[in-house]
């Protein structure tokens, strides 16, 4: 691996942490040691992968699976959750204040989370929605790789919610570093 070495990664800093001090080893870990070999940010993990020029690559699960699925080779690719924790995430259907049409909005957040609609909803999007109808375990039969649809419990208690506090702009900072220190 390069510079990386054998030197674990996971220092045991949260990631919403506005501490410098770990701003500052996270920056180098990432913009020093990691950036250097990134190719590509890519906003589409499945097209990526179905171009087939990556070997590894950071996408959220529903857009792996997508891609995963949309593989000739969908035997070369597995997701993993990144340990010791990544970040834990949830889409929702929200309507914004003063939005022209608030009973239209209501109606098509009704539609989308009724059971045979969110069933081919998240079959589509490879996230899980707000309705019901997904709690019954027996529902995860219904799609291929429900292991990225519905992580197990063990993975979800790692995860960590992502907070919007002080450190924001630093972490957005370190990533812009890193996709200017990047490229192929």
């Amino acid at each position: 691996m390069g510079s990386l070495g054998n030197r674990p990664r996971g220092d045991g800093y949260n990631l919403n942490s506005t501490k410098t001090s770990e701003l500052d080893a996270a920056e180098k870990i990432v913009v020093d040691e990691l950036a250097p070999h990134v190719k590509a940010y890519v906003g589409s993990a499945s097209t990526a992968m179905a171009q087939g020029g990556f070997t590894l690559m950071q996408a959220y699960n529903g857009d792996a699976r997508q891609g995963i699925m949309e593989s000739d080779d969908p035997d070369r690719w597995k997701f993993v959750f990144a340990k010791p924790s990544a970040n834990l995430w949830m889409d929702n259907w929200a309507i914004a204040t003063g939005a022209p049409h608030p009973d239209a909005a209501h109606a098509f957040i009704n539609w989308i989370i009724a059971p045979d609609q969110a069933l081919k909803e998240v079959d589509y999007i490879g996230y899980p929605t707000g309705s019901k109808s997904l709690t019954d375990k027996k529902v995860e039969d219904e799609f291929d790789y429900p292991e990225l649809i519905f992580p197990a419990q063990e993975i979800l208690d790692r995860l960590t919610a992502s907070e919007l506090n002080s450190g924001q702009q630093r972490r957005v900072d370190i990533l812009t570093a890193a996709q200017a220190r990047s490229g192929a």
